[in-house]
């Protein structure tokens, strides 16, 4: 048999994108609500508490997430398999790898405000070593806009990246050293 779920928040059927979270009452705190709404990428979450009515309560709701979502919009820093660098991994095969971002990233901004980002990669390992295998999480692609995080997304290894044999080592090592001597 299937269960049946009952949910008292009206809003979930008349707010556009609304998806959670929790109504409630009590007689101290009058009748509350914890939304959460999603629009074009941008997420807003409103609480409310003292409301005297459901209705009035839910019409506060309303004008509190209109409000943010005409105030907030979503802005893309990077695709879902773009590479945000390159990198060296010790002792692999290959020796570099590209690092990619596994999802859209989204920058949610105030309208208006500059669009220029920074970009860090905050590793997680202290170097990247053979073997990995691709999609492995190596660090994090942290977004900034001035001095505020904006963005945070997980970086993962493009391809496997297999170890390389002792062979593999001394040939690749006397390849730098020759072409050293070249330059």
């Amino acid at each position: 048999r299937e269960p049946e779920l009952y949910n008292y928040n009206r809003m979930l059927r008349t707010y556009p994108g609304m998806d959670g979270i929790k109504t409630g009452y009590t007689s101290e705190a009058g009748y509350s609500l914890a939304a959460t709404a999603s629009r074009g990428g941008v997420r807003v979450i409103v609480v409310t508490f003292g409301a005297p009515t459901s209705s009035s309560r839910d019409d506060d709701v309303r004008r509190l997430l209109d409000f943010g979502f005409s105030r907030l919009h979503a802005v893309p820093v990077r695709t879902a398999g773009e590479a945000v660098r390159t990198a060296r991994v010790h002792r692999g095969i290959p020796e570099e790898v590209d690092l990619i971002v596994q999802q859209d990233v989204y920058a949610t901004l105030l309208r208006g405000e500059s669009e220029a980002f920074d970009e860090e990669v905050v590793w997680h390992l202290p170097r990247l070593e053979a073997p990995l295998g691709a999609g492995t999480v190596v660090g994090e692609l942290v977004v900034r806009t001035g001095e505020y995080e904006v963005a945070r997304a997980p970086v993962v290894v493009a391809q496997d990246v297999e170890r390389a044999s002792v062979t593999q080592m001394i040939l690749r090592t006397a390849r730098r050293l020759l072409a050293r001597q070249f330059d």
